[in-house]
């Protein structure tokens, strides 16, 4: 219940938060969170809620978001630097640990990692993809996917670190 209320308001409230609450409805799709009598009613209810926001930003078109300026390589890396404050170093450096915390070590970890990754890539990678027909390339709007590459790029130092320790197996 919780789960769908918050996801709920949060796409109400950000519409990118959509693009994090179809990720981890994806997950959930792949058999990577339990599937049960509850959440398959949580799915739904979140499904049916969204749809009203749904048509009213689908049929509102380009009006809202016109003075973004066009896709293109600039406004991407502009996107991708703005989680560092435009810092290209440390977007580097967030990216990397990032990916190497997206690296699980067993099956257990991938479920645990699963909604965290979806929870930062769908919101690009839907950006990204929605930018082709009309431009959405607005640092504030993916702001919705920090918390999750903050977590992710806390794993990957933490992995690093052990392995940079001695503890090779917390690498592995």
């Amino acid at each position: 219940l919780v789960y769908g209320l918050a996801s709920v308001t949060a796409v109400y409230t950000h519409f990118f938060s959509g693009f994090v609450v179809l990720g981890i409805g994806i997950t959930w799709l792949l058999g990577l969170a339990p599937r049960t009598r509850r959440s398959i009613l949580t799915q739904s209810a979140i499904a049916l809620a969204i749809v009203p926001i749904a048509l009213f930003v689908a049929g509102s078109g380009g009006d809202q978001i016109s003075w973004i300026g066009p896709f293109s390589e600039q406004a991407l890396s502009v996107v991708l630097g703005s989680v560092a404050a435009g810092s290209l170093l440390l977007a580097v450096l967030l990216y990397a640990a990032a990916i190497i915390g997206l690296r699980p070590s067993d099956r257990d970890q991938v479920r645990r990692i699963a909604p965290i990754a979806a929870w930062w890539l769908t919101p690009f990678a839907a950006g990204i993809a929605i930018s082709l027909l009309v431009s959405v390339l607005e640092g504030r709007y993916f702001i919705v996917a920090l918390p999750a590459l903050i977590l992710l790029a806390a794993s990957g130092v933490v992995r690093l670190g052990a392995a940079i320790g001695g503890d090779r197996a917390a690498f592995a």
